[in-house]
C-alpha cells in the first residue's frame, strides 16, 4: 500500500549491489489490467485461482491466471467499507481479510471503521461472510500472515495477533523499525511473513527490510535485525519504498517496491533490483504471492499493482523465475 503521491514527501533508500545476488533475469507479462482500480492483496488458492482486493472497494475478486479465463469475477464485497487491504488463510480455504473506510489521498482509514473479515469459501459455491473483530480507535491494519494465530501488521507501529475463532486480539510486537517517519509515509510496517521462527516485515516509512525472533503466539523474542535496505551500489539513495513480498521456496524474498521495481533479497541480506523504470510492467506494485501445487506455480510470482500514475489502473502481473 503505497500510492505515489506520496513518494515526494519521503526520504531515499539503500540497496546491495545488483551483481552481488546470483539471479537469473526473470521474465514477466502483464495478465490483466483494471481501470479505476488499486490492487491492493493477492492470494493463491489451492484450486489454482487467485483471490484479489483492493483500497479502492470493498470487492474481492477471483481469477483463473490461466488462459483463457483471465477476467476477474465478483465473489463478495465486505459490508460498511471502502476498501480492502491484508489477506491471509489461517485454514484451507478459510481467509481473513482487513477492512475499513480508507481516505486514499493521506492514506489513512476512518477511526472505528476498520475490521477484520474472514471469508469461507469452503463450501463450493458459496461464499460465507463473518466479522471477527473491529477494533476500536485509530488503526491502519496492512499485511497479514497465517502462523498459528493470524498476525497482522498495524502501520501505525505494531503486530497484532487475531484468533479467527474467538476474535482475541493482542498487540505481540512493538518497536521504532514499525512505526513510521514523522516527516516522511504515513506507513510504518507494511508487509509481514514468517520464516523458521523469524517475523520478516517491510517497512515503508523506514525503507527498511527486517527481522525478529517470535514466539509460537508471534511475541517478539529478541532485537530487531535490519536485513536490507535500498540504495545503489555506488551508495546513492534510491527514490524508492518497499510494500508487501513473498518468499521463494529458497528463502529469498521478492519485495514490491514503489513505485516500479521488484527488489529480491537473499537470506544472507544480498539485493538485487529487478525491471526498475519499467512503468507499463510494474506501475506501483503492491504485493506478490507464488503460486502452489506444481513447479510450474512454485517458480511463478503473482504481482499486484495499483497503477497510480495519473489514475488508477490496477495490474495482475507473472513473474516466471
Amino acid at each position: 500500500m503505497q500510492p505515489s503521491l506520496l513518494l515526494s514527501a519521503l526520504a531515499p533508500l539503500v540497496l546491495a549491489s545488483p551483481s552481488t545476488a546470483p539471479f537469473p533475469h526473470p521474465s514477466a507479462k502483464i495478465l490483466y489490467t483494471a481501470e479505476r482500480t488499486f490492487f491492493e492483496n493477492i492470494a493463491f488458492r489451492s484450486n489454482g485461482h487467485l483471490l484479489l482486493n483492493a483500497l479502492t472497494s470493498p470487492s474481492i475478486y477471483t481469477l483463473d491466471p490461466h488462459p483463457p479465463f483471465l477476467t476477474p469475477q465478483l465473489l463478495t464485497q465486505i459490508p460498511d467499507a471502502n476498501g480492502l487491504t491484508g489477506i491471509a488463510e489461517p485454514f484451507p480455504d478459510l481467509f481473513v481479510v482487513n477492512a475499513a473506510v480508507w481516505n486514499l489521498s493521506n492514506l489513512t482509514a476512518a477511526p472505528n471503521t476498520t475490521a477484520v473479515w474472514a471469508v469461507d469459501l469452503r463450501s463450493p459455491g458459496e461464499v460465507g461472510l463473518r466479522k471477527v473483530v473491529a477494533p476500536k480507535g485509530d488503526v491502519k491494519l496492512n499485511g497479514m500472515e497465517e502462523k498459528g494465530v493470524v498476525l497482522i501488521a498495524d502501520s501505525l507501529g505494531a503486530v497484532w495477533s487475531v484468533d479467527v475463532l474467538s476474535g482475541e486480539t493482542e498487540v505481540v510486537t512493538r518497536d521504532e523499525l514499525l512505526k513510521p517517519e514523522a516527516q516522511g509515509a504515513p506507513l510504518g510496517v507494511n508487509g509481514l511473513h514468517v520464516r523458521d521462527g523469524w517475523l520478516y516485515f517491510s517497512s515503508s516509512g523506514k525503507r527498511t527490510f527486517a527481522r525478529v525472533r517470535i514466539d509460537s503466539q508471534g511475541r517478539k523474542v529478541g532485537n530487531v535485525q535490519v536485513v536490507a535496505r535500498l540504495e545503489a551500489e555506488n551508495g546513492a539513495l534510491l527514490d524508492r519504498v518497499y510494500d508487501d513480498f513473498a518468499f521463494d521456496r529458497r528463502g529469498n524474498a521478492w519485495i514490491t517496491a514503489h513505485d516500479n521495481l521488484l527488489a529480491v533479497v537473499t537470506p544472507e541480506g544480498k539485493q538485487r533490483v529487478l525491471f526498475e523504470g519499467n512503468q507499463t510492467l510494474f506501475d506501483e506494485p503492491t504485493n506478490a504471492v507464488f503460486g502452489r501445487g506444481s513447479e510450474e506455480e512454485e517458480r511463478t510470482l503473482y504481482v499486484t499493482t495499483g497503477g497510480t500514475s495519473g489514475v488508477y489502473h490496477g495490474q495482475i502481473a507473472a513473474v516466471k523465475i
